[in-house]
């Protein structure tokens, strides 16, 4: 399997963003994934993005890989 880019602008790429509620300044997402033999896949990666307030830092936290 090779991942790749979605086709067309990013701003219309399969993600999904929700707010934790419990964690402010965190986000959950859901980024559907593509590859160079299917096209879109089945498969998407969940991940936390976290936003230090004192510095706008962003980091990043693998959450899981999802078949949907």
């Amino acid at each position: 399997m090779h991942l790749v880019l979605p086709p067309g602008d990013i701003d219309r790429w399969p993600v999904d963003v929700m707010q934790v509620d419990t964690r402010p300044g965190v986000s959950f997402l859901v980024v559907g994934l593509w590859t160079a033999e299917e096209g879109a896949s089945d498969l998407s990666l969940e991940l936390n993005l976290t936003t230090d307030p004192a510095t706008g830092r962003v980091t990043g936290e693998y959450c899981g890989l999802h078949v949907m």
